[in-house]
């Protein structure tokens, strides 16, 4: 019953090949010169959605064309509206 309730709230992020999207920027605590600590951006440049892998994880390249090494998780994105 709880389980339930609690599940009616969630709404799943789903992305498609070709979205823009934003990646948050999970180094905002660390200081250096492309970083500016807590004062930093909290979210990346506008990557596109290359490669659905499933569970959530995305294939991202960059505006460029240049392909990111990692996978991202669905957590740790959102749409970019141009």
């Amino acid at each position: 019953m709880l389980k339930r309730s609690f599940s009616k709230k969630i709404k799943p992020k789903m992305f498609q090949v070709g979205d823009l999207v934003l990646n948050e920027n999970i180094n905002k605590n660390i200081t250096n010169d492309e970083v500016k600590g807590k004062f930093g951006p909290n979210w990346l440049e506008p990557f596109v959605v290359v490669e659905d892998i499933g569970s959530g994880a995305y294939k991202l390249s960059s505006m460029d064309g240049k392909e990111e090494q990692k996978t991202f998780n669905a957590i740790h994105l959102k749409h970019f509206y141009a």
